[in-house]
C-alpha cells in the first residue's frame, strides 16, 4: 500500500447523521431547521454535504479551450470612428471578440473591424458571416410576429437575457432557454436545415445573476439540458454557451459598486465553464466608456492571468454542494421545459400574456423581499451610496431591481 494511503488507516468515516449530531450539538439549543434554507425555486439548501450527495449521473464538463474575454458595444453610444479605435485598442489589451450592436449593418461597418473578432448583432441591414440575430427574442420584447428566414447568413442567437431581465430564476431562465433554442431548432429542420448544422450556427446566452453558487450550477444544468436536447435531434454537440452579466441585479448609479458584483458574476460564469463572458457597462458615466470597458476586461484578465482560472477543467467538479445544486436545477428545468413544450410552439404564445406570468409572479415576489429587506442589495435597499454628481450614465433597456426598488422609495 501507498504510505501515503496509510496515513488515512487511522481514520475512520463519518457519516451524515454524525455530522448532524455535531451540529446539533453546537447549535447550544437552537433548531437545525434554523440552518435550512429554502430558495425561489424550491430547492431546500443544507448547511453541510458530504460524499453520499454526490451525484454519480453528472457527467465531467470540460471545454477544450479556455472561455473567450468578450465586450459587448452599442453602437448608438458611440461615434463609428470612435468605436473602431476602441475596439483595435481593445483587442491588443486582452479583448478576444466582441459584439457591436447595431440597427443596420453597413459594408462601411464590415471594412471597418476587418482583421478583428468582431460579430454584429443588428435588426437590420446587409446580412454577413458575422452577423448574429435573435428574432424570437426580439418579437417577444417588441410583441411583433418572427421574422424568420432560415437561409441568412450568420448565426442565430437564443438570447435568454429577456426572460433573465425580466425576472426570471434560475429553473425558468434554463427551461425557457431550452424552449426558445427548440423553437429555432424546428423553424430550421422544418425548413431542410440539417439539425447538426442548425446547431453549429445557434449561440446560447445566458445571463449571470448575484446567487453565486446558483449561478455556477445553472451554467452547467443549462449545459448538460442542452446536450440532452440535442440528442433528441441526434447530434452529439457540445454548446456554446455565452455568458453575460445580468443588468436586473446592477446598480443603476454606481458603476463602482457594479464592479464588486460584476466580479463575483465573472466567477460564477468561469466556475459554470462558460465559452464567452461579457460584462456589462451598466452605470458608467457615458464619458467614462473606455475606462469601464478596460475595468470590465480587466476582471477577467486577473481570472485568467493571476488566478489561472483558464489552465483547469471543470474547477468545481467533486464539489458536493455545486454538483448536488447541479443536479436539482437540472431536473427542475427540463420538467419546467417539458410543462412549457406541452403547451405548442413558443411561436404561437408570443401574444399570449400567460406566456409571461409565472416570471412575472416571481419577479413580484423577489421585489417584495428587497422592499421589506429581506433580501439585501448592497448600495441599493442597504447601506445606500452616494456617488453624487449628475453625469450622464449608460443604462440598459430593461429597468433593473435597483431601479424598481429606487421607484418604489
Amino acid at each position: 500500500m501507498d504510505p501515503f494511503d496509510q496515513i488515512f488507516e487511522d481514520f475512520g468515516g463519518v457519516s451524515k447523521e454524525e455530522w448532524k449530531e455535531k451540529v446539533i450539538a453546537d447549535l447550544k439549543g437552537k433548531a437545525f431547521e434554523e440552518l435550512l434554507f429554502t430558495d425561489e425555486d424550491g430547492i431546500e439548501h443544507q448547511p453541510y454535504y458530504n460524499s453520499s450527495d454526490l451525484s454519480k449521473s453528472i457527467l465531467p464538463i470540460t471545454n477544450s479551450d479556455s472561455w473567450k474575454i468578450m465586450h459587448i458595444y452599442d453602437a448608438d453610444n458611440w461615434e463609428m470612428k470612435a468605436l473602431v479605435e476602441e475596439l483595435k485598442y481593445a483587442f491588443d489589451n486582452g479583448l478576444q471578440q466582441a459584439i457591436v450592436k447595431l440597427d443596420h449593418l453597413s459594408k462601411d461597418w464590415i471594412a471597418a473591424v476587418e482583421g478583428l473578432d468582431v460579430h454584429f448583432y443588428c435588426e437590420g441591414g446587409e446580412e454577413h458571416e458575422s452577423s448574429i440575430c435573435d428574432p424570437i427574442g426580439l418579437a417577444l420584447r417588441k410583441g411583433n410576429k418572427i421574422e424568420f428566414n432560415a437561409n441568412r447568413k450568420g448565426r442565430f442567437l437564443i438570447d435568454a437575457s429577456i426572460y433573465a431581465e425580466r425576472g426570471a430564476t434560475a429553473t425558468q431562465e434554463i427551461a425557457h432557454t431550452l424552449y426558445h433554442l427548440t423553437e429555432y431548432l424546428d423553424l430550421l429542420t422544418e425548413a431542410g436545415v440539417d439539425p447538426k448544422e442548425a446547431i453549429e450556427r445557434s449561440w446560447i446566452k445566458i445571463t449571470v445573476g448575484n446567487s453565486y453558487f446558483t449561478q455556477i450550477a445553472k451554467i452547467r444544468a443549462l449545459r448538460l439540458n442542452i446536450k440532452k436536447l440535442y440528442a433528441h435531434y441526434g447530434v452529439d454537440h457540445e454548446p456554446l454557451i455565452w455568458a453575460d452579466s445580468n443588468s436586473y441585479y446592477l446598480d443603476a448609479e454606481s458603476f463602482n459598486n457594479n464592479l464588486i458584483r460584476l466580479s463575483c458574476q465573472a466567477m460564477s460564469a468561469v466556475l459554470g465553464n462558460c465559452n464567452l463572458l461579457s460584462l456589462s457597462m451598466q452605470a458608467a458615466e457615458s464619458n467614462k466608456k473606455r475606462f469601464a470597458a478596460r475595468m470590465c476586461r480587466n476582471v477577467q484578465l486577473i481570472l485568467k492571468h493571476e488566478s489561472k482560472m483558464d489552465e483547469v477543467d471543470d474547477l468545481v467538479r467533486g464539489s458536493y454542494y455545486i454538483e448536488n445544486l447541479t443536479k436539482e436545477l437540472t431536473h427542475l428545468s427540463w420538467e419546467k421545459y417539458t410543462q412549457l413544450e406541452s403547451k405548442g410552439s413558443l411561436t404561437k404564445l408570443l401574444n399570449d400574456s400567460s406566456f409571461w406570468t409565472e416570471i412575472d409572479t416571481a419577479a413580484k415576489k423577489r421585489l417584495e423581499q428587497y422592499k421589506k429587506g429581506e433580501k439585501v442589495m448592497i448600495g441599493v435597499n442597504s447601506y445606500q451610496h452616494q456617488d453624487g454628481g449628475s453625469a450622464e450614465r449608460l443604462r440598459t433597456i430593461n429597468e433593473s431591481l435597483s431601479d424598481q426598488l429606487k421607484e418604489e422609495a
